[in-house]
């Protein structure tokens, strides 16, 4: 994450909106313990979710986690 955030940091013109900003930086692919989305999936368009989770796991490290957290149908 750090590696990411110093990434993101240098170069400004990254787009976190823009699907292909991952995937061309190759900035922590395979080099991330773990991923969290808070309320994410719920919000990404489903045609998209695939691709969104794909990447995802694009940046884990072996055995990495991806974690999630979102709406429930029915009150806990």
């Amino acid at each position: 994450m750090i590696e990411w955030l110093a990434y993101a940091e240098e170069n400004k013109d990254i787009s976190l909106n823009n699907s292909s900003s991952l995937e061309e930086s190759k900035c922590c692919t395979g080099g991330v313990d773990f991923v969290t989305l808070i309320f994410t999936l719920s919000a990404t368009p489903l045609h998209r979710m695939p691709a969104t989770i794909r990447e995802c796991f694009s940046v884990l490290k072996p055995g990495g986690l991806l974690l999630f957290r979102d709406y429930e149908t029915r009150p806990l």
